[in-house]
């Protein structure tokens, strides 16, 4: 009985967790979440620009 009430307690928890996270997900604002992933891209793509860039410098370059 032990094990079948802590499955039941486990199931209780990911239940609300799953709840939760629909809830979140519904309740998404739409703006600020494009507004965030924009900026999220456009520092990646400023940080690749800036590995391409500073992986084409030799020791040489750099020193001069």
């Amino acid at each position: 009985m032990s094990v079948a009430d802590s499955q039941r307690d486990i199931l209780a928890d990911a239940k609300l967790r799953y709840k939760a996270l629909l809830s979140n997900t519904e309740d998404l604002d739409y703006a600020s979440a494009v507004t965030q992933l924009s900026a999220e891209l456009l520092s990646l793509e400023a940080a690749q620009s800036s590995f391409a860039k500073i992986s084409q410098l030799s020791l040489f370059n750099y020193i001069r």
